[in-house]
């Protein structure tokens, strides 16, 4: 674990890498393992030297992320913002992704739900950046306080005087908003705020010290004010906000809950880096997957045939490149004969699809992809580990072994960078794949 505190007005930022021991057993994970198997942030209850507690952030980085011991606070806060970001878009990203598949479990599920958490405190803050408290106005009628006579109530309920022989109406009925800064609503959205700013402002641009603001309420009670609220609301605005705020609420968590379970993490960051990776790299599987070899079963019946799904598939120039996104601490971890299985075969099965009596496909590479943190060159943010073949078998070809480094790829995949897509290809078809084609 790190920990980053730089001025005064700063928070201490505690970081971790998933992968690492919870040697402080800040995570409350089992005695058997305290290895992080999740990413993402939370806040931790800590007592300070009086005893009193408070709460600081805690940020887990994906595997590999390239963290230096000696970063300052401005470099974690903005590759905070990074990963961030990264939850966000695969928010849209998972929908608008060229072949790529997300899983039908709960996993997709529980980023989404980090990714519209995220949202919602996002919004608020900027919300409350641009426009400042809420201040909700009531519709007041009224003959002792000034506004817009109605004319038509007055005509009908005010008694008239004549005067030199013109009408006039002593008392007569205006209409006004007026802003009711006591009331409820107001109360909750700046508690909110003030809680969000302290909790999370240092994630924005919102560095000021707002007064403490007790909470005025029970978060069951907040959420039906609000969409009590909501109801009477005819303002685009403050319809926006108060959404957001009951979404807010809606998924706040239990205090009592294990503390990973209480902001934006997941322990399936796996599935946003294949959704990265197949991003990034300009995934063609969707245009290929009908050519890809299917098996059959016999004699038990009518059985759907079963389909080979290679994660990402890309073909730049009539060049195939059959790539799988793996989220290990490679080297430390490295793949398992499952995984190597059906590189081996997607290559092979691959290599034999002819046409017109000819190989269809121009195989160039077969190879595994982890994040890694070490790059070649500032232009070739990579490392090249090495390959896996069957000696006696050259007909199945070579799997390639590389490391992209993490924090460039969610750079490209948030839109801050260009991931050099073509040279990495170029680095791929040197070692080639070597597998045995019909011809």
């Amino acid at each position: 674990m790190k920990t980053k505190q730089q001025k005064n007005d700063e928070p201490i930022i505690k970081y971790f890498i998933e992968g690492q021991q919870d040697e402080d057993n800040l995570f409350k994970l089992s005695t058997k393992d305290k290895n992080i198997q999740f990413c993402g942030f939370f806040l931790s209850n800590v007592e300070d030297q009086a005893g009193a507690k408070k709460e600081e952030p805690v940020v887990i980085f994906p595997k590999n992320y390239p963290i230096a011991d000696n970063k300052d606070f401005v470099s974690i806060k903005t590759a905070a913002k990074l990963l961030l970001d990264t939850f966000r878009y695969y928010r849209y990203r998972r929908d608008n992704t060229s072949g790529w598949r997300k899983r039908a479990t709960g996993t997709d599920k529980e980023i989404l739900a980090a990714s519209i958490k995220i949202d919602n405190i996002l919004a608020i803050l900027e919300d409350f950046k641009e426009n400042g408290y809420l201040h909700r106005k009531h519709r007041v009628i009224s003959q002792t306080k000034p506004g817009r006579i109605m004319w038509n109530k007055t005509i009908q309920k005010s008694e008239s005087v004549i005067s030199h022989r013109q009408i006039f109406y002593p008392t007569p009925y205006m209409v006004s908003n007026v802003r009711h800064d006591e009331e409820m609503v107001q109360k909750i959205h700046r508690h909110l705020v003030w809680k969000l700013v302290k909790d999370w402002g240092w994630l924005t641009d919102i560095s000021v010290n707002l007064p403490e603001e007790a909470e005025p309420c029970s978060v069951k009670e907040a959420k039906r004010i609000l969409i009590q609220e909501l109801s009477n609301c005819f303002i685009q605005r403050e319809i926006d906000l108060l959404r957001r705020m009951i979404n807010y609420y809606e998924n706040q968590g239990n205090e009592n809950a294990n503390p990973k379970e209480d902001f934006l993490l997941t322990g399936e960051f796996e599935q946003i880096w294949e959704n990265v990776c197949s991003y990034v790299l300009h995934n063609d599987y969707n245009q290929l997957k009908d050519d890809i070899p299917k098996a059959n079963y016999e004699g038990i019946g009518e059985i759907k045939p079963w389909s080979q799904i290679p994660d990402i598939l890309c073909q730049p120039n009539k060049k195939l490149y059959i790539l799988d996104a793996k989220y290990y601490a490679f080297p430390e971890k490295q793949p398992g004969w499952g995984d190597m299985c059906k590189q081996f075969v997607y290559a092979f099965s691959l290599s034999h699809v002819a046409e017109n009596g000819k190989t269809k496909f121009d195989i160039k590479a077969n190879a595994l992809l982890f994040p890694g943190n070490e790059k070649v060159t500032a232009d070739k943010p990579w490392k090249y580990y090495g390959e896996a073949k069957f000696e006696e078998l050259p007909e199945f070809g070579k799997v390639q072994l590389w490391s992209l480094n993490v924090k460039d790829m969610l750079e490209a995949y948030v839109g801050k960078k260009n991931f050099p897509v073509a040279e990495f290809f170029k680095e791929l078809e040197k070692i080639g794949c070597s597998c045995e084609s019909v011809e």
